[in-house]
């Protein structure tokens, strides 16, 4: 083997070590071993392809420093080891991992460094490019701590259809913020009713509604509406008849106008469908009893076929989340409209009618919109995202080619082609399996179609509507609105598909445990009076957002270097929502009350660092706020530990995932001119324990048994 080490900037003594030493390895049939990795190569298959195009990318490499450095040479021989071995396929990252660490690559060798840092990034885009591997690209990549996984992958999280609705009433997280798995699925919430979105237009593109008035208009909207004795559904076109010309024309879908322009109507003949109305929740209800809250239930109506939860109405909410689903069988045209009502439910006297809204069921299911069921942004087969439809995206995908005489779909590696568009998505990402790649393809085309020339429009995407409610004694008074949506799926070859379950999920017991262990650098304010150094009589406060269980710690005073010494327990008890991310309080309002109250807050806790007085009132000094669920990670000591911890894009860990962790945080005070400042820090240990681990090792709030913690020191 020959080296030239002129162009390394490593020491002579080690390059000539190093070509001694790589020399002397012989193989049995007296081959260079060099030599050997390259038969080896060229003989045994590699199944992954991104691993062919791994190897043409370390030929180009070797191309360039191969002859340069005995260490950057070695490197590439271990490299063409590893991919030559098929059997050790399942390590290869793992192996890539341990020759990067080898030789003088920790920072000796300039032109290793050179070659490692493209290896590196040759690794990192195919591992990105190909299903493959990515799976066993996790050898590769070095493992967090367990703290900064706050969030576990997509299959491994309980969590449903609340998660992905209470994500999408959030804002959008920044560039720079780090993004939980919750915060991936989305879905759209319109502030309106569905029909009154300017992209659908009333669902009018195929079928008009026209009143039919029992004499003359007056043109007060209250009158003319009870003067309506029924509804003329159809559609009005003027064309020229015979064609005067020579030339072929055609209709908006793609047909001969001279078969007609109404030849791709729907038949008038009977339709069965089901339908299935998701009422989620009521916002700004009127109230309707004397303590200034109702007692709201649904009541769905199908034109005479009535479902509702009555025996559920929900106690005193002017703002009650329902998570209901009614199901009904239907028959198109006589079943056309829905009805969903809210009332209040009552004693002593009658029900009241809270209000309602109407819902045209016809329109939403013959419209080209597409409004029979919502289209999601992602394409899944499990899970809380779970595709819902009848049909899958590539079969509604060649339906609307077919209904829009277009050519069949042409599926590439990465986009769809039809006719002369290409969808091609820049966030692809290849699953390794064809089909679900194909479905993923097919979705996004779906997701785009408005981007079709010609007879592109908005499809329905998977969605929550707001619908105004209205009273017929108060026709143009709005009483509240409700969240809902609805799916149609018409009868036919295929069963309609399992339902969504909207179930709202009952608050589980926790109980947290914050023991406080010292405190650092606190603010001193008070003067010592014999010495008149400063000094502080410290303690702390803890306490969850909304709850009453406020604990404090004792005080340790005389601190004259802000430090204070406490092993000190708090102990709070608490109800947690997981998929709203918040704390259940529930509490009667009266004595008189049936039913407890129900209140949310933000899951909290709030620790107070806090100045003792003797003879006046104690002085707040600075305060820190932790979400349990998305708190910053504490540093390991105190003098790493400032307001960069707590930045947007600082480590994030889940309490509720990591059950403990411990560390320094910086309580957050202001000076004279108001501006924030740092006023102390805090070393801290949390627990979080559901309610049958905390009945199981139970532990004394204080320094008290069980689990005593010993006096400081």
């Amino acid at each position: 083997m020959v080296f030239n080490p002129k162009n390394c900037f490593c020491r002579t003594s080690e390059i000539q070590k190093l070509a001694k030493k790589a020399s002397q390895i012989r193989c049995v049939c007296r081959k260079t071993r060099w030599q050997k990795f390259r038969q080896a190569f060229s003989k045994k298959k590699i199944y992954c392809p991104c691993l062919k195009d791994f190897q043409r990318s370390v030929d180009k490499v070797e191309k360039k420093h191969g002859k340069t450095c005995a260490c950057c040479r070695k490197l590439l021989e271990k490299l063409h080891l590893v991919t030559s071995d098929k059997d050790n396929q399942p390590g290869f990252w793992a192996s890539i991992c341990g020759i990067f660490k080898s030789s003088c690559l920790g920072g000796k060798c300039e032109c290793c460094r050179k070659v490692a840092g493209k290896i590196k990034k040759i690794c990192g885009d195919t591992a990105k490019r190909c299903a493959f591997c990515r799976k066993i690209g996790k050898k590769f990549t070095k493992k967090k701590p367990a703290e900064e996984n706050f969030e576990d992958s997509y299959e491994e999280n309980d969590y449903d259809w609340w998660t992905k609705y209470y994500s999408s009433l959030k804002p959008l997280p920044k560039p720079d913020e780090r993004a939980s798995i919750r915060d991936t699925f989305r879905l759209n919430i319109y502030n309106r009713e569905l029909e009154t979105q300017a992209e659908f237009n009333h669902f009018e593109d195929l079928l008009m509604a026209f009143p039919m008035y029992k004499g003359k208009r007056t043109g007060d909207e209250v009158v003319d509406r009870d003067m309506v004795q029924g509804v003329f559904k159809g559609n009005i076109k003027i064309y020229r008849w015979p064609e005067s010309t020579e030339k072929h024309l055609l209709t908006r879908y793609g047909r001969p106008l001279k078969d007609g322009y109404f030849g791709q109507f729907p038949p008038n003949h009977p339709l069965h469908f089901t339908l299935r109305v998701y009422c989620v929740r009521a916002l700004h209800l009127p109230p309707k009893d004397v303590n200034g809250k109702c007692d709201p239930y649904l009541l769905v109506r199908l034109v005479d076929r009535v479902q509702d939860n009555k025996d559920d109405f929900k106690n005193k909410d002017l703002n009650p989340v329902f998570g209901r689903m009614f199901e009904f069988n239907g028959i198109f045209p006589k079943d056309h409209t829905l009805v969903v009502q809210i009332w209040d439910r009552d004693v002593a006297t009658k029900d009241d009618l809270i209000g309602e809204t109407i819902i045209d069921v016809e329109n939403r299911l013959y419209t080209n919109h597409r409004a029979k069921c919502g289209i999601p942004e992602f394409y899944k087969e499990t899970g809380y995202c779970a595709w819902r439809d009848q049909t899958k995206p590539t079969a509604i995908l060649s339906r609307l080619c077919t209904h829009w005489n277009l050519t069949k779909p042409e599926y590439a590696p990465t986009s769809v082609r039809i006719a002369s568009k290409v969808f091609e998505s820049t966030k692809y990402e290849s699953c390794g399996d064809d089909r679900i790649d194909k479905e993923v393809k097919a979705l996004y085309a779906l997701r785009n179609w408005d981007q079709a020339p010609f007879v592109g429009m908005k499809l329905v995407p998977e969605h929550v509507e707001t619908r105004s409610l209205y009273s017929p004694d108060k026709a143009l008074v709005e009483q509240g609105k409700i969240q809902l949506w609805i799916d149609i799926f018409p009868a036919g070859d295929l069963p309609p598909p399992s339902a969504v379950d909207i179930t709202v999920k009952p608050p589980k017991d926790y109980e947290l445990r914050v023991v406080i262990w010292n405190t650092a650098d606190v603010l001193l304010q008070e003067d010592e009076f014999i010495s008149g150094q400063k000094k502080s009589d410290i303690f702390v406060k803890g306490m969850i957002l909304g709850h009453d269980n406020v604990q404090s710690t004792d005080v340790h005073y005389r601190s004259l270097t802000g430090e204070g010494n406490f092993n000190w327990r708090f102990v709070f008890p608490m109800q947690y929502l997981q998929n709203e991310d918040m704390t259940l309080i529930r509490r009667k309002e009266g004595h008189f009350q049936s039913k407890d109250s129900d209140k949310k807050f933000p899951c909290r806790l709030t620790l107070q660092v806090w100045e003792n007085d003797m003879f006046s009132k104690d002085d707040f000094l600075g305060t820190l706020s932790l979400d349990l669920s998305r708190m910053p990670r504490g540093s390991k000591g105190e003098e790493n530990c400032n307001f960069t911890i707590t930045e947007p894009n600082a480590p994030r860990i889940n309490l509720f995932k990591t059950k403990r962790t411990r560390g320094w945080w910086p309580f957050k005070g202001k000076d004279l001119d108001g501006n924030l400042t740092l006023v102390g820090k805090v070393e801290a240990e949390m627990e979080l324990l559901t309610a049958e681990e905390a009945q199981q090792k139970p532990a004394g709030i204080g320094r008290n048994a069980p689990q005593a913690l010993p006096e400081p020191k």
